[in-house]
């Protein structure tokens, strides 16, 4: 039984090769450099939006925080080396900054807030939210804190070329690392802000992609998918073989 297995994969192994081959020679050779090719070294400078940590940081406007918080875009660098006429493999490199909104008086820019909109808090109301609300009618703020962050994720990928479009170098790709973030607070010290450094320790990202090669050395690229940080990555790349 074993036996067969072997077989049967050794068979698929031929036909998805013979198959890829065949795609291949139907390429002119002078249109073949817009594809991928097997032992080519390609470089990627890219950007990843949105950076979905700026979804978190920039959900605290009505919660006493000045509404600044957010995030930069996750600039990319990349490497792929072809190991084969259809996968590459390589290493990924991404980084952004990110700061959580600025800690604020809470009690002071609820009252401030819920006047402001025609409603003013009353004593009854007040003394249920105890230490959170006061009924003095006040736009003084107290010196606010803040965390800024700055995101390393080194990482790997790994690509799969499937010609699917004409002119188009079309790939499915995955990518793991580590997000090593350094934090560094600035302000007041009594801010808690721990509810808004939510930054994921594991970055992933997998998706598809096309490339589209303006000379053997130069292309555009642009890929759309899942991950921990971004959804649409696109930028360039330099490639050599």
């Amino acid at each position: 039984m074993k036996n067969v297995w072997i077989l049967c994969c050794l068979l698929a192994a031929c036909c998805f090769t013979n198959n890829l081959n065949a795609q291949l020679e139907d390429i002119p050779e002078d249109e073949l450099y817009k594809y991928h090719i097997q032992g080519s070294h390609s470089f990627h400078l890219g950007v990843g939006l949105p950076n979905l940590v700026a979804t978190t940081f920039n959900a605290a406007d009505l919660a006493g925080f000045d509404n600044d918080g957010g995030a930069t875009p996750v600039f990319t660098l990349k490497y792929e080396y072809g190991l084969t006429p259809d996968i590459g493999a390589g290493i990924h490199f991404g980084y952004f900054t990110a700061k959580t909104p600025q800690l604020s008086d809470i009690s002071n820019s609820v009252t401030t807030y819920l006047n402001e909109l025609g409603l003013p808090i009353g004593e009854l109301a007040c003394s249920l939210l105890g230490s959170l609300c006061t009924t003095e009618t006040t736009t003084e703020t107290q010196a606010g804190g803040y965390d800024r962050y700055h995101v390393y994720t080194p990482g790997i990928r790994l690509a799969y070329h499937r010609r699917v479009m004409e002119q188009l170098d079309t790939y499915a790709s995955v990518v793991g690392g580590y997000n090593v973030i350094k934090k560094k607070r600035a302000g007041s010290n009594d801010a808690n802000l721990n509810a808004f450094g939510n930054i994921p320790t594991f970055a992933y990202f997998t998706g598809a992609g096309a490339k589209y090669y303006f000379s053997p050395k130069i292309a555009a690229y642009g890929e759309v998918g899942y991950g921990a940080l971004t959804i649409v990555n696109f930028g360039i790349t330099y490639r050599v073989y």
